[in-house]
């Protein structure tokens, strides 16, 4: 089946469109009339929109058909835990805006306004589990219930959001002092002596640690002060926050996430410092970044930092796009990069692969591969002078 079927003046002076091999035609004199005829034609899956089924006689609001898409789900035996997870997106991100729509009326507008008002709470990658796991298969469980005609309105936001994805801005080394000078002003009282966005001095420290590793945000936040070993000079990443879980030490993000990072030989370098003094004097059960109240840094706190420091960064140094903590990962693995270190040391490092020397509970390093990798992670995290710190607003 031919994917883009060719428009054709024939000697007649009118206008052809042939499909399906052309055993299938739609001509009319207008050739806008056939330009019309195509675009329909490919929004309903190449099938005549002359002939499209349709809708049952009733009309279904979205949210009726989206509860009952979910139904199905959990009588095919979904985990409870995906299934409330679909639930609560659909609660808190698509019933405000198109719960009460007519499930026959909601176009690709509607969805773009839905996705538009999630990605002020939703970081890029949640955005596109929410438009294909949530919105898209909905939409598509109605037209094979013939609740709706066949033009599903997620196809063309997807192209959209995947190019959105691929475009998404990382941290480049260029701009991380800046970034990371803006993410340590926000412990500071503002210009008219407003109290600091982030009391607790957590934003400037975790950023630069992301920065620094590559971490997920998830593995950083779950680090304890005994995730570093002074004695083998590592990292330790051990353990992950997990989403209505907390900290998990089953498995990680990945399957290779569990693994050993190795430290800078130098005590001067900037991540070695930012580390000692995250560590020193304290007890080895600690989270290694923790609000005053002792309690471990969690998602919303994390984002509202990044957030802030986002934009002041903006405001201040028009650095833009680093809305998305895998923004640190990427300019971390770009740096590696550059720096020529070998794809699988790098694989490594990221938690990418599965190594050989892993155990039950995390991946470790051998002696020769820490020493390789080594001198290649130095001199990441850039050194904040305090004196420019004063620029939270």
């Amino acid at each position: 089946m031919a994917q883009d079927p060719k428009i054709k003046k024939l000697d007649n002076g009118k206008w052809r469109i042939r499909w399906n091999n052309g055993s299938k035609s739609f001509t009319s004199e207008s050739r806008n009339e056939v330009v019309d005829f195509k675009i329909a034609l490919m929004a309903n899956g190449m099938v005549d929109p002359r002939q499209v089924n349709k809708p049952k006689s009733g009309g279904r609001t979205y949210r009726k058909v989206a509860l009952a898409y979910v139904d199905t789900r959990r009588k095919k035996k979904v985990v409870p835990s995906t299934v409330e997870r679909y639930l609560e997106c659909l609660r808190l991100h698509v019933f405000p805006v198109i719960g009460n729509m007519d499930i026959n009326e909601i176009g690709s507008e509607d969805i773009r306004e839905v996705l538009d008002r999630a990605s002020k709470k939703l970081a890029p990658s949640s955005l596109r589990v929410l438009h294909s796991s949530v919105l898209f298969p909905v939409f598509k469980w109605a037209i094979d219930s013939e609740w709706r005609e066949r033009a599903n309105p997620c196809q063309l936001t997807a192209r959209e959001l995947s190019h959105e994805i691929n475009e998404q801005p990382i941290l480049l080394p260029d701009d991380a002092p800046a970034f990371l000078t803006c993410a340590y002003a926000l412990a500071e009282p503002g210009p008219q002596g407003e109290k600091p966005i982030d009391p607790d001095g957590l934003a400037g420290d975790f950023f630069a640690l992301l920065q620094g590793t590559g971490f997920r945000w998830q593995e950083g936040a779950a680090l304890d002060v005994d995730s570093v070993d002074w004695k083998r000079r590592v990292v330790v990443v051990r353990q992950v926050l997990r989403y209505k879980v907390g900290l998990a030490r089953d498995k990680g993000k990945s399957r290779a996430a569990f693994r050993d990072f190795p430290l800078p030989d130098s005590d001067d370098d900037p991540l070695v410092e930012l580390l000692m003094r995250r560590t020193k004097g304290r007890r080895g059960h600690e989270p290694l970044f923790a609000t005053r109240r002792g309690t471990r840094i969690y998602a919303d706190l994390a984002r509202h930092l990044l957030r802030e420091a986002a934009d002041l960064a903006e405001r201040e140094h028009g650095i833009t796009g680093v809305r998305g903590f895998h923004s640190f990962r990427r300019g971390f693995a770009t740096t590696l990069e550059d720096r020529e270190i070998p794809e699988n040391s790098l694989k490594l490092v990221l938690g990418h692969v599965r190594h050989t020397g892993a155990t039950a509970r995390y991946v470790r390093l051998t002696r020769k591969q820490i020493e390789n990798i080594r001198p290649y992670i130095g001199g990441i995290v850039p050194r904040v002078r305090r004196e420019h710190l004063g620029l939270a607003a």
